[in-house]
């Protein structure tokens, strides 16, 4: 997303007519998935890995379970694995966070940013 910001403003700013307008359309057109209310972030370290399913476990210590199917599939995740912290985009459904982007986070838990 942040490349086609970027490509819209570089067309934007050098006059590009069309192709400005059509890059501005579809970050537009991300805006809505993005900032819809059901979205959340949540911070914290992987305590167990199974197929596309993570355990982890947040800064309090409480457990929640990941799907992390989509993720992996559209090939928005860093390597994970066991005792790695990191930030987990997407929405809670059914009991289960499934998550759309997965992020490496910093080690140490008093620079993670609140989740939401």
């Amino acid at each position: 997303m942040l490349r086609a910001v970027l490509l819209g403003l570089l067309l934007t700013a050098f006059d590009m007519g069309e192709a400005a307008a059509n890059a501005n359309a579809a970050v537009t057109s991300l805006q809505p998935a993005l900032s819809a209310g059901s979205s959340h972030a949540i911070t914290g370290v992987i305590g167990a890995i199974s197929g596309y399913s993570l355990m982890l476990h947040l800064r309090n210590g409480r457990p929640v379970r990941v799907d992390a199917t989509q993720a992996m599939r559209e090939l928005r995740t860093t390597e994970l694995f066991v005792s790695r912290p990191v930030r987990i985009y997407g929405h809670y459904a059914a009991g289960t966070f499934e998550a759309w982007s997965i992020q490496r986070a910093r080690d140490d838990p008093a620079t993670w940013p609140s989740d939401y």
